[in-house]
């Protein structure tokens, strides 16, 4: 049995254009089979897919048929490339613009070393020259938790209070200060969960971690 060697890495934010797939395509080799899939809409966490879809997933068998339906997407939610060359080793591109996981991966496998290591190395370099240093930042390690949850939480908490303190008289608050207390910390991470959905999928919108470049 053949031992297979993996690579795996995250990609950076960026707009891929036909000359990334194009360069994807050299890279591989003649003769590799192409599996792609496509979702537009992206996704809000918590809710099913399809409910903020355009139109349903589609698969396409080649990469011009990709290139037309990105052109065509108003929104790319999710892309998908798996790429099987048959007797060296496989590629697996993912994109996705979706508020619980916003991201890029790349994983190359095969049992040969020379091919795992070329296409590995030139992919990188291909999505890399494309890449969005600001747009990877905003959904990296720091910038990903502060917008999922430091920001919601914040506005949450303060608005709770907020209204606490100017409904509730001081005596209700004094009386029933472990209550209210259970009663605030469950409305703040309830509406912090609203804001934070909200708030991802509009900065999604206007900086996706992947577009099309035409």
């Amino acid at each position: 049995m053949e031992e297979r060697i993996a690579r795996h890495s995250r990609l950076p934010a960026c707009n891929v254009s036909e000359t990334e797939l194009a360069e994807l395509s050299h890279l591989v080799g003649e003769g590799a089979i192409w599996r792609i899939k496509l979702e537009t809409g992206g996704c809000r966490s918590g809710q099913n897919q399809n409910q903020d879809d355009e139109r349903l997933p589609q698969e396409t068998r080649t990469l011009m048929e990709l290139a037309a339906a990105l052109a065509a997407a108003p929104r790319p939610g999710q892309l998908e490339i798996a790429v099987e060359a048959p007797g060296r080793g496989s590629m697996t591109v993912i994109f996705r613009n979706a508020a619980d996981r916003p991201g890029g991966w790349l994983s190359v496998s095969g049992s040969d070393s020379e091919w795992v290591d070329r296409v590995f190395g030139g992919a990188i370099s291909t999505f890399a020259a494309c890449g969005d240093i600001f747009r990877t930042r905003l959904y990296g390690r720091f910038g990903y938790p502060f917008l999922s949850s430091v920001i919601p939480l914040a506005a949450a908490s303060v608005a709770v209070v907020g209204l606490a303190v100017l409904f509730i008289p001081g005596e209700v608050r004094r009386e029933y200060v472990w209550w209210l207390t259970a009663g605030t910390l469950l409305a703040t991470l309830k509406l912090g969960a609203w804001i934070s959905d909200r708030l991802l999928w509009r900065v999604l919108a206007r900086y996706p971690y992947f577009a099309w470049r035409s």
